[in-house]
Order: C-alpha cells, then sequence, then structure tokens
C-alpha cells in the first residue's frame, strides 16, 4: 500500500492510580488512556483515584463474598460429620452396652446360684463381693445405656407399680461393697404412712439415690450413711 494510505499513527498517553488492598498491598493501577497526550487536572485525578478505591473494594467484596460462601459449606461437611459420629458413638454405646449386659447378667445369676449352695464363710463373702461388684458394674451399664438413648433420641420412660423397699435395697447392694470397703454403714429410714405401691420407673428412679449415696460413701470418711424416705404433702407443678 501507499504511505497515505497507512493506518495514522496513535500517540498513546497514560495517567494511572495505583490499585492498594485494603492491607498495603500494591496490585496493579487503574489507568487512563488517550490518543492524545494531555495533562490530567485535579478534578480528573481525584476521579480516577476514586475509580480505583471502587475497583478495590468491589475486588475485596467479592473475595469475602467467595470466603463467605467456602466457610459455610465448610461448616456444613464439618456439621454434618459430627452429627455421623454423634450417631456413631450413640449406637457403638447402645450395642456394646447391650452386648456386655447380657454376659453380666449371666455371672450375677450364676454367682447368686453358687451363694444358695453350702459354702465357708470366706467363700461367700468373696462370691457376695462378686455379686456386689457386678450390681455396681451393670448400674454403670446402665448408665451409659441410658445416656446413649438420650443421644439416639429414644429413651423411654416406664410408668409401673413398684415398691421403695425394693428399689432401696438394691441401692444397698450396689453401694454395700464401696461402703464396706470404707469402713461406712449405710442406714435406710422410711417413714411410715409412705403409700404402697408407687407409680413410675423403678430403674431411673433407684439410680438416683445409688449417685447420691455412691458419692456420700466415696468422700466420707468414717461413720454412716442416711437414707431418708418421707412423703411431702403438697401440689407438685412446674416453676
Amino acid at each position: 500500500t501507499t504511505p497515505s494510505s497507512r493506518a495514522p499513527r496513535i500517540s498513546v498517553s497514560t495517567r494511572g492510580a495505583l490499585l492498594i488492598t485494603s492491607d498495603g498491598y500494591k496490585i496493579g493501577s487503574l489507568c487512563a488512556i488517550d490518543s492524545e497526550p494531555r495533562e490530567l487536572g485535579a478534578d480528573d485525578r481525584r476521579l480516577l483515584e476514586d475509580l480505583a478505591h471502587l475497583v478495590i473494594d468491589e475486588m475485596e467484596l467479592r473475595d469475602a463474598l467467595r470466603n463467605a460462601v467456602e466457610d459455610a459449606q465448610k461448616q456444613e461437611r464439618l456439621r454434618e460429620a459430627a452429627q455421623l459420629a454423634e450417631q456413631s458413638k450413640a449406637q457403638f454405646l447402645a450395642s456394646m452396652s447391650h452386648e456386655i449386659r447380657t454376659p453380666l447378667n449371666a455371672v450375677i445369676g450364676l454367682t447368686e446360684l453358687v451363694l444358695m449352695t453350702e459354702l465357708t464363710e470366706q467363700q461367700r463373702g468373696h462370691l457376695s463381693r462378686v455379686t456386689l461388684a457386678g450390681r455396681n458394674l451393670l448400674s454403670l451399664i446402665n448408665d451409659i445405656l441410658d445416656f446413649s438413648k438420650i443421644e439416639a433420641g429414644k429413651t423411654r420412660i416406664e410408668t409401673v407399680d413398684f415398691e421403695i423397699d425394693a428399689v432401696l435395697t438394691n441401692m444397698t447392694r450396689v453401694v454395700g461393697a464401696k461402703a464396706e470397703e470404707n469402713d461406712i454403714e449405710p442406714l435406710i429410714s422410711v417413714a411410715p404412712g409412705n403409700p404402697e405401691p408407687l407409680r413410675g420407673d423403678p430403674l431411673r428412679i433407684g439410680q438416683v439415690p445409688i449417685n447420691l449415696v455412691s458419692n456420700a460413701v466415696k468422700f466420707t470418711e468414717q461413720g454412716e450413711v442416711i437414707v431418708s424416705v418421707d412423703r411431702e404433702v403438697g401440689d407438685v407443678g412446674l416453676n
């Protein structure tokens, strides 16, 4: 082509404002480009700087939104993993508690049968301690099973007739070995006039005095631990 048909030369002039992040990093510049050299006035420079701030704000906002979405997704994954772990733990506790209770009940039952035979005093004492230790362990396993049922949302409260004397007798059997070991005498006082039978869940009701008396025996150096049962007359309400 002839020189007259060529495209004209373009002289490019550039003025820019630095792009600086809020934590001080310089990541580039925002430039104004024109085909003719010219000087920017004060208003032009302020406008360019304002635009640079808007660019930084937009970039940091997008980063913040992206990080927020990623954090929310991460938290959701962690929540799902925690729920799965809790369900697995509850199922494991429930399964293991059942598996342990079956042979333990057999040990307690067979030991009680042996106690009904002719034994020396020393043999009877040893086997009695085995029975009491087994019942204590069975009570602990029942607590674990109850805890696992609560976490699994499968707790069931029974409502049956029971006698308070039976509950307290079982309590003395459970804590008796520890009380004898600490030379503590557990005493039970049941006030006359208490209604019989009572109605409720004897297993869970029995766990209350067992836990209280076990702690009392544990932290009592000498003497006796008294369990007093009385009837409270009055309206029952929720506060």
